[in-house]
């Protein structure tokens, strides 16, 4: 007995057996080899739902034998069922290879046995996509069972196993496609061994054996004896990790001080851009009178009282907004350095199994757009035998628009409330202090300029705040600012379903986190599961 294993990626039922339809009175309307059209007989409705042969039980006939087999369609009705022999049919023949079903359903078709020993199928069909089978055992010295067990040392896990046997064919040429079952099969959950009966005693038999579509493997065996129960074992190993169609649910943590990525990512630059002249209370002032409605009036009331001294004042010094914003910026900029630092999703890209898209969704708890990250990207990935998943992706990134989006929870930590980090930065400052300052030193009583009272004030603090603010995290936008990226290449131990599909992984990544000319070696971990299914 020879043994074979062969696992290339090829389509499933890509190698047809040979296909034999003998017809009483061929003439027109008789089926070539292989044909399994859709029928068109007169009187014919349209294609069942299903079909079925009834009985079920595998056919065992003797070498020259007649039977007649029924196909029984689902709704019942009248419906145009082709009928052909696959497998190993040698010299069997079918009455007819069309029958239009009755009222009921039902169709009769007659089948001559070959005149040898040998297991073929017959087919029905009606339509493109309804079919059923039934296998065929031909002897003329009795029949045996199979029990396969299988052989196999890996670690992969499988709800089921099928067995299936066939003739006429070796395992050498059954090579590419092992996951198409043979004429005689049967079935056994995981931990159990399937039987195969009414296996024909004579021929030479190719027996299969694959754990769901995940495992598989082929035995030749020569003979078996009448009436035996033959234990057959059957090696198997793993087929190659089917990556199209994967769906998961992606982690990416951050490992290293966390204390680097203030200056990584930037925190000096964010605040030179929120406030450029280096004095706060001009940089809030300029923004107010940006948005007043009489920039005129408020523009020549500021300089004429002298608002810009006593908004520094009122504000706490030159760099009040500066002191006030760089710990948000620095904790959660900090806040990178986690466990689940990124979190997307995984979705095979169409028709191209060496890549896959992320969708990238959250950053540090922020969401990854506003983060400043494109959501999706195309990375690379390979599978390879041991079951390791390569990974690869470049995230380009505005450092700027990460480091304010990841301030907000601190500065909601310390501002109960706060909607933003430019409504915090307002609390803080307090926008009602400045308008009382500007109203107490304003061009008429109770107006600060030009019917614009201490409300309005505050009101266009608020506004000069997000200005300030925006301004701050478009900062790595700019024409001349550098350019960041964070490439990660990760590989991992991936477990597979049944399907031969990664049902999960678990490992590491490493990569360089560049800014500029700067760049910075980083790791971290890498794990992915499938979704939840939806509620």
């Amino acid at each position: 007995m020879t043994v074979y294993w062969h696992f290339p990626r090829s389509v499933r039922w890509a190698l047809p057996l040979g296909v034999v339809c003998a017809c009483v009175g061929c003439g027109d309307g008789a089926a070539a080899p292989g044909d399994d059209g859709t029928g068109g007989s007169a009187g014919a409705t349209s294609g069942p739902s299903a079909l079925a042969f009834t009985p079920a039980e595998t056919l065992k006939l003797v070498p020259g034998d007649v039977q007649t087999l029924t196909v029984q369609a689902s709704p019942p009705g009248h419906y145009a069922v082709r009928f052909a022999l696959l497998g190993d049919a040698k010299d069997a023949a079918l009455d007819q290879s069309e029958v239009t079903t009755d009222t009921a359903g039902r169709a009769d078709v007659v089948v001559t046995a070959p005149s040898s020993a040998t297991t073929f199928s017959v087919r029905a069909s009606s339509g493109d996509k309804v079919s059923a089978s039934l296998g065929a055992s031909v002897s003329a010295f009795g029949f045996a069972t199979l029990q396969v067990t299988p052989s196999y040392t890996g670690k992969r896990s499988i709800s089921s196993w099928v067995a299936s046997v066939r003739t006429g064919v070796t395992c050498a040429e059954l090579s590419g496609d092992l996951l198409a079952d043979g004429d005689l099969k049967g079935s056994a959950p995981a931990g159990q061994s399937p039987q195969v009966e009414d296996v024909p005693v004579g021929p030479a038999l190719a027996v299969t054996l694959r754990g769901a579509e995940s495992i598989a493997g082929c035995k030749d065996v020569s003979e078996v004896d009448a009436g035996e129960v033959k234990a057959v074992t059957v090696p198997v190993l793993d087929l190659p990790m089917n990556l199209d169609g994967a769906e998961l649910d992606l982690v990416l943590g951050l490992e290293g001080a966390k204390e680097k990525w203030g200056a990584l990512l930037g925190v000096d630059a964010v605040l030179a851009a929120l406030s450029p002249a280096s004095n706060d209370a001009a940089a809030l002032l300029s923004g107010m009178q940006a948005k007043a409605t009489d920039v005129a009036a408020f523009t020549a009331a500021r300089k004429t009282a002298g608002w810009d001294g006593l908004v520094e004042t009122t504000l706490g010094g030159p760099s009040a907004l500066r002191t006030w914003v760089k710990p948000w910026l620095t904790q959660g900029a900090e806040g990178l350095a986690s466990p689940d630092t990124f979190r997307g999703h995984l979705s095979s890209a169409s028709g191209v199994s060496s890549k896959i898209w992320l969708s990238l969704e959250q950053v540090a708890g922020a969401d990854a757009a506003a983060a400043g990250f494109p959501t999706q990207f195309l990375a690379a990935w390979q599978a390879h035998p041991d079951d390791s998943i390569a990974l690869g992706v470049d995230l380009n990134l505005l450092p700027s628009r990460l480091l304010t989006a990841l301030a907000l929870g601190p500065a909601k930590a310390q501002v109960t409330g706060a909607g933003s980090v430019a409504e915090a930065l307002a609390e803080v400052a307090s926008c009602k202090k400045v308008a009382q300052t500007l109203v107490a030193n304003g061009t008429a009583p109770g107006e600060a300029f030009n019917k614009c009272d201490a409300s309005c004030c505050e009101t266009l603090c608020e506004a000069a705040m997000n200005s300030l603010w925006q301004k701050a995290s478009e900062a790595s936008a700019e024409p001349l600012a550098p350019s960041a990226s964070l490439v990660i290449a990760a590989t991992a131990n991936a477990i597979v379903d049944d399907l031969a599909r990664p049902s999960s992984f678990s490992g590491t990544w490493v990569g360089n986190f560049s800014s500029g000319k700067n760049t910075e070696p980083v790791a971290g971990s890498a794990s992915a599961d499938k979704p939840p299914p939806p509620r």
